[in-house]
């Protein structure tokens, strides 16, 4: 598969680290239809890391505070807007676009894929978006009529922002023949703002509840995201960048991996991986059975040996387990956290 490099610095190509290039997938997708998956490292007994088979690895900055041009969007079956024109209708059952703001806003809405288009996700976009809830809205994924991976809500080569006060329900089908599924794929930093997101991913090779390739920053509401069932292996959030990063303030957030041969709650790969909660945020992080490996949090330095999980005041954490580069890592801050 061919990873997009996006936002990586020049001195970082210096470094004395390899990355493999893994073969151009078929439908021209990018990093999240990769055909090979970097192997999941933590054990039920002591997980031995194994380097990432990348060239992903990407410079990311803070969630952005000024949208760029969203260049491509299609809701359901509804062509929005094409190489950053609009070319249809803005306005739909449910939803409505503001290209001025780079904004979908829905209320109420109940969005279904197409099988023949974009991996028969429900929303695919490339640029930045912002999504406002409003009411509870639904986003289901469709199986592809062609053999490949399947996604409910996708987001390439942009940075995907949450707002609102509604729900938001995203639903992927399963892989076609031995393909993946991805509830949520976002190529940049994903911030959600108040409201409450649930993702479940679908049955396949290797099942992603949600799909970073930057930050995730979740600032009141909830998020609930949730690995299906994986002949390889499902992760409830799998995220890997150079600058990667977890912040959950006065929020919930659940990830939790399905069942398969290895299961992971949060696996992070970064340069200098970290978990911060505060004012009064919780995360949960648990894997389901696996016949392999599994692992609650994850976290793996790609150039190092340095990672933090930081539980702050009135906050919590619940996990089966914090792993940093195969050897247990202790939450520090004036929280409360469970390992079990």
């Amino acid at each position: 598969m061919t990873f997009p490099w996006k936002r990586i610095y020049a001195g970082l190509l210096a470094m004395a680290m390899v990355f493999t290039v893994s073969s151009t997938p078929a439908y021209g997708m990018v990093k999240v239809w990769q055909t090979t998956q970097p192997t999941a490292i933590s054990t039920v007994t002591q997980p031995t890391p194994t380097p990432s088979p990348s060239n992903t690895v990407q410079q990311q900055n803070a969630a952005p505070l000024a949208q760029a041009t969203l260049t491509d969007l299609t809701v359901a079956d509804t062509e929005v807007v094409k190489e950053g024109n609009v070319i249809g209708t803005t306005t739909g059952n449910g939803w409505s676009y503001d290209a001025a703001s780079n904004t979908l806003t829905l209320t109420d809405a109940n969005i279904t894929g197409v099988a023949s288009t974009n991996f028969g996700a429900g929303i695919y976009a490339e640029g930045d978006l912002t999504i406002v809830l409003e009411g509870s809205s639904t986003i289901t994924g469709v199986q592809p009529s062609l053999n490949a991976n399947s996604g409910g809500l996708i987001v390439r080569n942009g940075n995907l922002t949450v707002i609102g006060d509604g729900s938001l329900t995203v639903n992927a089908d399963d892989g076609k023949g031995s393909n993946r599924s991805y509830a949520i794929q976002v190529d940049y930093d994903m911030t959600q703002q108040g409201g409450s997101i649930t993702c479940n991913a679908g049955s396949g090779s290797f099942s992603y509840g949600m799909y970073l390739d930057g930050k995730l920053t979740v600032h009141q509401g909830s998020l609930t995201a949730c690995g299906g069932t994986a002949t390889n292996t499902s992760y409830g959030i799998y995220m890997e960048a150079i600058d990667v990063s977890v912040t959950v303030s006065d929020a919930t957030v659940t990830a939790t991996g399905g069942t398969g041969k290895e299961s992971y709650g949060l696996y992070i790969a970064a340069s200098s991986p970290s978990v911060t909660i505060s004012d009064n945020g919780s995360l949960t992080a648990r894997s389901e059975t696996a016949t392999s490996k599994v692992g609650g949090i994850y976290v793996q330095n790609l150039f190092g040996s340095t990672g933090s999980v930081t539980v702050g005041d009135n906050s919590t954490l619940l996990t089966n387990s914090v792993i940093l580069n195969s050897n247990p890592l202790a939450p520090t801050g004036e929280g409360s956290w469970l390992i079990y």
